[in-house]
């Protein structure tokens, strides 16, 4: 079992992926990068976003860790202390594998490195025993409700209700006690065939006669079909034999102990590093509450709609005051829509904030609107038309040239489900062309059943798709929108 708090099935987790280039034009990476405490974190949760959930179930899942942190914040800070002190256990685990590794390569210090060993191994699984019960308290203490988090709290407390788990730390501290007393003996047993059967590890005062005995019995055999006498066996010609099978029951505990270790932290997988993506969605969320600004966790269902919806780059690096709200549908029978404007109206603005809502709610995040309602898509990727410096850069392509490879690159490596999001390309090209050729494009992804948004200046537009199944709209010069079909 490996548990997860960003997918509800991590053996099978399922998810979507965004454009390379994505991120960057809807200007999230600047946006998170005010509240991020650090640039690796910053590019952990941009990596999560970089995936969309696919799967209602997943990002409903989600939904109920985020919905439990922010009801009980101080339960989350300690949650995110404790995931961190179990990241340092898992590194010590790494290393002391390293170290393990390094005392067993030479044959000589096998019996000196495997009582280290063994010793390392059992301080390591108390403390980590140690941090299981701590961690029991901690989910015990606070009324979570999120399945992500209920199923971490019953496997804890199925670890520190058993009995074994006392009899275990017993056991430990007496190994640990074996590894530094001087006076350890070893006891061997061999098969019929003369190999090593069974190893013991024993107290050298505990040894009697009749074990000497036993020794004997255990050097010379006879043979129980025939009247031969004693066969005596010899010992290996090599000087290092008695140094291998003393330290035998050591490796043999200390693979044990390992074992044990690895699976108690294979179980907890990387809850170090996904508390990371919470920790950024906490800050996101107190941050636009300072504001005033209203956010929802978005339902789920065949379409996108979104209401009173707040471009989420303006509100967290700009005065919320001048920021205005809009409404956008995108209904589960209409595969487009377009939004036409005079220059400076706020299109791009819009396009924007309706791109980002839908990334954040396909990671399971609220959202800066009043209400919403969002359908699924498995790949979300934009063009943005370039500036002249980028595209002087390419001498055998010009800006025109440059956005029909782009667009067909994109088209070419969407799939069914996925979403276009399309500012202002075409523009250097003649008006009535560039206006046709992006109808008979957009057809084609409608009929690719691939979801697509653009902001465009050819009006003309208008008339081809006068009466079709898609959703046209107007930015006036208040920035507020109108809905024209």
């Amino acid at each position: 079992m490996k548990f997860s708090l960003l997918y509800s099935d991590i053996a099978n987790a399922s998810f979507g992926n965004i454009g390379s280039k994505t991120l960057y034009h809807l200007s999230l990476d600047r946006s998170f990068k005010t509240i991020c405490s650090s640039k690796s974190e910053c590019q952990y949760f941009l990596e999560i976003l970089s995936k969309p959930l696919v799967q209602e179930r997943d990002i409903l899942y989600r939904q109920e860790i985020v919905s439990d942190f922010l009801k009980m914040p101080h339960f989350f800070e300690a949650l995110k202390a404790s995931f961190i002190e179990f990241g340092k256990l898992k590194e010590d685990a790494k290393e002391l594998k390293k170290e393990i590794h390094a005392r067993n390569f030479g044959i000589r210090s096998s019996l000196g490195g495997s009582k280290e060993s063994v010793r390392d191994c059992s301080a390591l699984l108390k403390r980590i025993l140690r941090y299981i019960k701590e961690l029991d308290c901690l989910l015990d203490e606070y009324p979570i409700t999120a399945e992500g988090l209920l199923a971490i709290s019953r496997y804890t407390s199925s670890l520190v209700e058993k009995e074994d788990m006392n009899r275990l730390v017993a056991l430990l501290n007496q190994a640990e006690s074996l590894c530094i007393q001087p006076n350890i003996g070893t006891t061997i047993k061999l098969d019929k065939n003369g190999k090593v059967s069974d190893c013991h590890l024993v107290e050298s005062k505990n040894l009697s006669s009749e074990t000497a005995k036993e020794k004997k019995r255990l050097i010379l055999r006879k043979e129980s079909a025939t009247n031969l006498s004693y066969i005596c066996l010899q010992p290996p010609i090599y000087s290092d034999c008695q140094n291998k099978l003393r330290a035998y029951p050591y490796l043999e505990m200390e693979n044990l102990l390992m074992s044990l270790i690895t699976g108690l932290i294979d179980a907890f997988g990387d809850l170090h590093r996904e508390i990371i993506f919470y920790s950024v969605v906490m800050e996101y969320v107190r941050l636009l509450e300072r504001k005033n600004i209203s956010l929802v966790m978005p339902s789920i269902g065949e379409s996108t709609q979104f209401t009173g919806i707040t471009d989420i780059f303006l509100a967290m690096t700009n005065d919320t005051d001048t920021i205005v709200t809009n409404d956008f549908y995108m209904l589960g029978d209409k595969k487009g829509s377009i939004i036409f404007g005079d220059n400076g109206n706020g299109k791009t603005v819009f396009l924007r904030a309706i791109s980002t809502c839908q990334i954040l709610a396909q990671a399971g995040m609220p959202i800066p609107v009043k209400s919403g309602k969002i359908g699924l898509f498995n790949t979300i990727k934009t063009q943005f038309s370039e500036s002249e410096e980028t595209v002087v850069s390419n001498e055998k392509m010009g800006r025109f040239e440059q956005e029909v490879s782009e667009l067909c690159h994109l088209i070419d490596t969407s799939e069914s489900g996925s979403l276009l999001v399309l500012n202002e390309i075409f523009q250097t090209t003649a008006y009535s062309e560039g206006a046709i050729g992006l109808y008979h494009i957009l057809n084609y992804l409608s009929a690719k059943n691939i979801g697509w948004i653009l902001v465009s200046h050819l009006t003309d537009l208008k008339e081809y798709f006068k009466e079709q199944n898609i959703s046209i709209y107007e930015m006036e010069k208040n920035h507020r929108v109108t809905q024209i079909q």
